[in-house]
């Protein structure tokens, strides 16, 4: 026997509060993670945490970057670092600039 009935299905993208309805039925249903589920290597005591003593030095600005240690045991210092830095991206930029003009030419 055939389905009579008309289907209609929409493809349009959920509104905000569509979305903000879904994220809270979704949160709703997973509940919080049961502690006998949590691997070992997950379960840290934030009692024993101390904050970072370098962050006061460091500009709001600035980007840390972590460093393999066999690069790492070249560097002396993160003014070498910056320095090479530096200097590959004038070079990258003058390669750049000598390509446009080649390019135009």
């Amino acid at each position: 026997m055939e389905d009579d009935r008309v289907r209609l299905i929409s493809a349009r993208k959920a509104t905000g509060t569509e979305r903000k309805d879904l994220k809270k039925t979704l949160a709703r249903k997973k509940g919080p993670p049961k502690q006998e589920e949590l691997r070992s290597e997950y379960r840290f005591d934030y009692g024993k945490s101390k904050p970072n003593r370098f962050a006061s030095k460091m500009p709001e600005d600035a980007i840390a970057v972590v460093l393999e240690p066999d690069i790492a045991a070249i560097f002396k210092s993160s003014k070498t670092v910056n320095a090479l830095l530096r200097s590959i991206a004038s070079a990258m930029r003058q390669s750049s600039r000598k390509k446009r003009n080649q390019r135009r030419a």
